[in-house]
């Protein structure tokens, strides 16, 4: 539930308890929106700066970013341990920033490998089948976090929100040479290698949360996403598996956690926590 609390701050209350903040800017008819603060002085602080960019011609539609391999590799080698589970999670599995940081301990069921996310904008839940590394990731994080925390958390141990993970992200950005690049780009760099990789319509529309996707829709999605971005989205290919190729392949170059999830055997999926 949404409450405005005064011009351009809005307070949202999550059905699981959390309050997060949101700041609008208007300008010429278009409006601008930054999300993920935790307090209203947050959010205030938030809309001056994008104010303040926006004014400065800083902000204009962003074109979407397609991650090559490589680009994708050197990122992942950037990150701090923490921030390897989110990055994989919306690279591999398609997810938003927002239920990235919603994931709670209890939401990957193992017993029938399933992960259950929350749309944070409908309120509903959605359920796919994870890749192998991936219900690694989510075991180990379920096994060293309490159950009543999120499953991410960020350097501190706290529970990881959007506004640190954005900012953490925007940082190795930087580092990796890749600071046109947003957190959303890594959902549609998933779309465009899952189309490649020829995974089901079906799957890919559960795990992007996109209703009644159908193959024409996301065909046209590929095709927008190619002339806005100029690269080839449907030549068949398997960048998944190239990606993990280069990370076996090369483990020096990666943080031990990452390269770990994709070399470790498989985690014992219906062995249940520890009491």
């Amino acid at each position: 539930m949404f409450k405005l609390t005064m011009p351009g701050i809005r307070q949202c209350h999550h059905k699981d308890g959390r309050i997060e903040w949101t700041a609008t800017v208007y300008r010429g008819g278009k409006r601008w929106v930054a999300t993920g603060f935790r307090t209203k002085e947050e959010a205030l602080a938030g809309q001056r700066r994008l104010a303040q960019r926006v004014d400065s011609n800083q902000l204009s539609w962003v074109t979407p970013r397609l991650l090559s391999v490589q680009e994708a590799a050197t990122l992942l080698s950037q990150a701090q341990v923490w921030l390897v589970g989110p990055i994989l999670m919306s690279l591999f599995a398609g997810l938003r920033a927002s239920e990235i940081v919603a994931l709670r301990c209890d939401d990957m069921d193992f017993d029938r490998e399933q992960l259950r996310v929350a749309e944070q904008r409908s309120g509903q839940t959605r359920e796919f089948p994870l890749p192998k590394p991936l219900a690694m990731l989510c075991w180990i994080c379920q096994h060293t976090t309490p159950a009543s925390r999120s499953l991410f958390v960020d350097g501190l141990g706290k529970p990881l929100s959007q506004a640190v993970l954005h900012h953490a992200f925007r940082e190795i950005c930087h580092k990796a040479g890749l600071a046109d690049l947003r957190f959303q780009d890594l959902r549609h760099t998933f779309a465009a290698w899952a189309m490649q990789a020829r995974l089901p319509v079906t799957l890919i529309a559960a795990m992007l949360g996109v209703r009644r996707m159908t193959a024409p829709w996301l065909a046209q999605y590929l095709v927008a996403l190619e002339q806005r971005s100029g690269l080839t989205t449907t030549l068949p290919a398997n960048q998944f598996a190239e990606l993990i190729r280069l990370i076996v392949e090369h483990p020096d170059a990666y943080p031990p956690f990452l390269v770990s999830l994709f070399i470790s055997p498989e985690p014992p999926l219906r062995k249940k926590r520890a009491a």
